[in-house]
């Protein structure tokens, strides 16, 4: 129990630690940063924005069986009209 109780304050205290860096780059990224200014000539032009994704890696793929039907496999109708009549099938 004392075992885990070390392992549960080493992960909090990495953690801790990971998230203070995490802050100091963040704030130090954006320091001088201007909300003000925007990449335009004039201030009253809209900015076109693209946005985009991409796919990284494939983390799993899961194979479904799939049962094939060609036409050329069945000689049979598949469904015929006759038999669906409400007078019954026709001889």
């Amino acid at each position: 129990m004392r075992a885990f109780g070390i392992v549960l304050v080493t992960i909090v205290v990495y953690i801790v630690e990971s998230n203070r860096y995490a802050e100091q780059l963040y704030e130090d990224l954006l320091y001088y940063y201007n909300k003000n200014v925007r990449p335009v000539k004039n201030a009253s032009e809209s900015i076109k924005v693209k946005f985009g994704a991409s796919l990284i890696r494939i983390i799993d793929v899961v194979e479904q069986k799939i049962i094939k039907c060609d036409e050329d496999d069945h000689n049979d109708p598949l469904w015929t009209p006759d038999d669906n009549n409400e007078d019954g099938p026709s001889i």
